[in-house]
């Protein structure tokens, strides 16, 4: 709350910003959402209840999911462009007959969340739950419908391609298969032949091994060194960092004239190439071009071809950055973690995120940014490591780490207290599901604690590579909620 409140960022902390929706107030809901959740868990008919709610809601995202998986977003069709999209657009996206649809290709899965990587978050958490009350159900129809909405939700993760997910899926069954091997021999077969044969169903559904190598890809330590790893623009030239070597470009418009340093202050010779660019005639700047460029109706200023074309101009004797959006900025490097920065590819280019974000820690030990704000704190302004990273065109609004996110955000005291609470949490659910003294237990109300411990266990590990978003955190911090009264309840 303090940092939200004492955030340079305002109003954002308070009214969420662009793409996350994530504000003050929303976190504190999350929090009051688990208390409440605890206080009013009193008997197992309540949590029965709960877990048919949560099943119900599961089983409407799986149908929308599946209608995606085959190529049928139900958001595309008339009802769903209604429901989802102002009314003021709406018109006159109907009056100008335009079109409308999701920036994701066919045949990927996202739901509602709006992004395919919050179906690998959502899926690992809930799938454990739903498994248990198909081993738990006593009607034939019960257990079915369970077990053909724990299919549906496979093929949905699947189908959104979220490698995160399938990580995360394979510490919750690996949780609730321990479970049912205290439980007994024949429960843990069971479990394990069902987990097995539904994966090997979607596996064989899927008919390729590109979902498991892309897996595999996520662990890429490959050391990657791009050619262009910084740019600076300086009272007297352009310094662009190029394979390792420094080199100072500045020009002068009114006599169309360049002049080209290193950084030990000696003058690289130029020569014009066939397409009338200059090139430096150092091996150690071979591949970087130069020539005028006119940037806009009053400026003319040069451009540098070093991996990509960069835009300049000399404005009040301070070097500038044309950038894509329209803007001359200042541009200087920023700090990374540079292990990472080499192994940018790691985790499908979270390393390049990962680099940039830690750096950020050391001004939030105590307050973060505020709540939604880890767009203004993150270097977007650094276009050389977004041409790295590969987000060039796009604004990082997230670091695709809910740890990160909650440090920068809300501060390291904040993600300590988090980091608590789920400890707590998860032992105090392992202390109970895994206890030797089970006879005064209730088999069910430890089986739901079970698979809650599994589920969060799953969104836990996901969210080391995806962030806390509006459309998930709520439903794991209820379910978390849920475990602590269903605790109660079994030591009463």
């Amino acid at each position: 709350l303090l940092s939200g409140i004492l955030s340079r960022y305002q109003p954002f902390p308070m009214t969420g910003s662009f793409e996350q929706f994530e504000s003050t107030f929303a976190v504190l809901g999350y929090v009051i959402a688990a208390y409440y959740a605890f206080l009013m868990i009193e008997d197992e008919k309540d949590i029965h209840i709960l877990a048919a709610a949560l099943s119900i809601g599961a089983a409407l995202l799986a149908v929308i999911g599946l209608f995606q998986a085959a190529d049928h977003d139900l958001f595309d069709t008339a009802l769903g462009k209604w429901l989802t999209i102002p009314s003021k657009y709406y018109s006159q996206l109907s009056a100008e007959g335009g079109e409308f649809g999701h920036k994701f290709r066919i045949w990927r899965v996202f739901m509602t969340f709006s992004n395919p990587n919050y179906v690998g978050s959502y899926v690992p958490l809930v799938l454990p739950l739903v498994l248990f009350m198909a081993f738990h159900s006593k009607r034939t129809l019960l257990k079915s419908l369970y077990a053909i909405l724990a299919f549906a939700l496979l093929i949905c993760l699947f189908g959104s391609g979220s490698k995160t997910g399938f990580v995360g899926l394979i510490i919750s069954l690996a949780v609730l298969c321990a479970y049912y091997c205290r439980e007994g021999r024949k429960k843990l077969i069971l479990s394990l032949s069902g987990a097995f044969l539904l994966i090997l169903s979607l596996y064989v559904f899927l008919g390729s091994n590109d979902y498991l190598s892309r897996i595999v890809a996520v662990f890429d330590l490959e050391e990657t060194v791009p050619d262009v790893t910084g740019i600076e623009t300086l009272s007297d030239g352009v310094r662009i960092v190029y394979r390792g070597n420094g080199i100072t470009i500045s020009f002068e418009p009114e006599r169309q004239r360049f002049s080209c340093r290193d950084d030990s202050g000696t003058d690289l010779y130029m020569s014009l190439n066939a397409d009338n660019r200059l090139v430096v005639e150092d091996v150690r700047f071979s591949g970087i071009s130069i020539a005028p460029a006119q940037l806009d109706d009053e400026t003319i200023g040069f451009y540098v071809f070093a991996s990509r074309s960069w835009f300049f101009a000399n404005k009040e004797n301070r070097y500038l950055l044309y950038t894509p959006y329209g803007k001359y900025i200042e541009h200087s490097i920023s700090e990374s973690c540079e292990w990472l920065d080499r192994h940018g590819k790691l985790a499908t280019g979270r390393g390049y995120l990962w680099a940039r974000t830690l750096p950020l820690l050391k001004k939030h030990v105590i307050l973060g940014s505020g709540a939604d704000t880890f767009v203004f704190e993150y270097p977007n302004s650094d276009f050389a490591a977004s041409h790295n990273s590969d987000n060039w065109g796009y604004v990082v609004t997230k670091p695709h780490c809910m740890y990160l996110q909650i440090a920068v955000q809300t501060g390291l005291l904040s993600l300590a207290a988090v980091l608590v609470y789920c400890i707590i949490f998860m032992v105090r659910s392992a202390s109970c599901c895994f206890s030797t003294a089970r006879a005064d237990s209730s088999g069910f109300t430890r089986g739901i604690i079970c698979a809650i411990l599994s589920g969060s266990a799953g969104y836990l590990t996901a969210a080391v590579f995806n962030d806390s978003t509006i459309a998930v955190a709520p439903v794991f911090w209820v379910l978390t909620g849920i475990g602590l009264g269903a605790i109660r309840i079994n030591k009463k």
